[in-house]
């Protein structure tokens, strides 16, 4: 499953930019009023695409899209 974090600061613009976008998959904005996942995940720039396995461990970690899927593809790893 592909879902999409956003720190985005205004979330009406972050609306805008998905709904021009249309993108098909579950997006959240994140709530920088407690604790911050990209802080947590070690993220540095945006975006970043992170696989993750059932068990919740990080298996790549790229700031391209096609990179990901790539990985995803040579790993043999299940997509749905």
């Amino acid at each position: 499953e592909v879902i999409g974090i956003s720190i985005d600061r205004s979330k009406s613009k972050w609306i805008t930019y998905l709904d021009t976008h249309q993108y098909n998959w579950t997006n959240y904005n994140e709530d920088r009023s407690g604790k911050i996942l990209y802080k947590d995940l070690d993220i540095e720039f945006f975006p970043t695409y992170l696989v993750v396995n059932s068990k919740g461990k990080i298996l790549q970690k790229s700031n391209r899209f096609q990179k990901a899927l790539n990985f995803i593809e040579s790993a043999n790893l299940q997509t749905q």
